[in-house]
């Protein structure tokens, strides 16, 4: 009986320490998963803010005379994407207007003519270091677990849409540089938002009697001014690459439905732009140079019966087809780079 007593004693004294390292090891998996838990969101809170600084700062570099004060944008769109509202930002750099250079510059895609890069970490005052992340259980395994630094980067770049689905209309490039002096001048407040001001454009459609340096049509080698129909084949955009043909609309009539006017009027649409055209009626086509963006207040379209008159313009006569408004700076929806800069850019994340 002793023999036996003893031996279950034993048995339970192992037991026991089994026991006890199963909960130890238990323990350490559930430290590590919620310690690691943290570190996750915490990445991705300051992968949220890298990415979300990194186009706001593109933004402001592609639209505005200067990044502006690039940290301070950096810092406002990383805090804002940090549970706690606090990130640290260690590097803002790049090829934009006041920023400064990066060292190991990253790959741009093609096309591409700018971009910035953002990096951003830890920034935790509550903790014993504010540049790392406390482990909250961790350190009862060790005291070397006490916390972690996380790190977070992104890369935006900038470029002129090389294609675009835009609004069935073409704008020739004489008005452009008519209107921007060369793409030199947009309207004010440049890459902000409406109301702008500054005189109106008013753009005559180019069989219409145009400006003394923009000729009227028709359409020859000699590019004339204004703008022209472009031909839909549903819906109400056409999808156009830049250096490519596309077919003109005959007729004086507005786009048919579903083209209404709420699509154009006190809207900024991206507009093809042409630098050549040829023949006339149901063969005429334009050749687009590349997009640019013009903010439309006003139109005066008809034809056959239809009319789209929306603060008509002034100075566009009765007879008269008018578009009015501005060429603006905009950051275009798109993803392929690669036109002339016209004035509209697109901004995409690279890395």
């Amino acid at each position: 009986m002793r023999a036996v007593r003893r031996a279950v004693r034993e048995e339970r004294g192992a037991t026991a320490i089994m026991v006890a390292l199963a909960v130890t090891v238990l323990f350490g998996f559930t430290a590590i998963a919620v310690d690691f838990g943290d570190v996750v969101q915490e990445r991705r809170e300051l992968q949220n803010g890298a990415d979300a600084a990194a186009l706001a700062v593109a933004k402001d570099c592609t639209t505005q005379p200067t990044c502006g004060p690039a940290g301070a944008t950096a810092d406002a769109y990383a805090d804002g994407n940090a549970a706690d509202g606090q990130s640290t930002i260690d590097e803002v750099c790049g090829t934009g207007p006041g920023l400064t250079g990066c060292s190991g510059a990253p790959t741009l895609p093609s096309g591409a003519t700018g971009y910035v890069r953002v990096r951003t970490s830890t920034n935790d005052p509550d903790s014993d270091d504010p540049s790392q992340i406390d482990h909250r259980f961790a350190p009862i395994i060790s005291d070397a677990f006490v916390g972690k630094t996380v790190h977070a980067s992104a890369v935006a770049a900038w470029g002129a849409p090389g294609s675009a689905d835009v609004l069935p209309l073409a704008m020739s490039i004489c008005e452009f540089n008519e209107a921007t002096g060369g793409g030199s001048t947009y309207a004010t407040p440049t890459g902000g938002t409406p109301p702008y001001s500054g005189p109106q454009e008013v753009i005559k459609f180019h069989g219409d009697k145009g400006t003394p340096t923009c000729p009227e049509g028709p359409a020859g080698k000699v590019v004339p001014g204004g703008w022209g129909y472009l031909a839909l084949a549903g819906g109400c955009s056409v999808d156009l690459d830049a250096g490519g043909w596309t077919a003109g609309e005959t007729g004086n009539d507005p786009p048919k439905a579903p083209c209404d006017p709420s699509m154009f009027v006190n809207k900024t649409v991206l507009v093809p732009i042409f630098d050549d055209a040829v023949k006339t009626g149901s063969n005429q086509s334009f050749h687009i140079k590349g997009f640019a963006a013009f903010h439309i207040t006003g139109l005066q379209l008809g034809g056959g019966g239809s009319s789209w008159t929306i603060n008509p313009p002034a100075g566009c006569a009765s007879s008269e087809r008018c578009i009015g408004g501005w060429f603006v700076k905009f950051v275009a929806p798109g993803d392929v780079f690669g036109g002339p800069s016209l004035g509209a850019v697109i901004v995409k994340m690279i890395g």
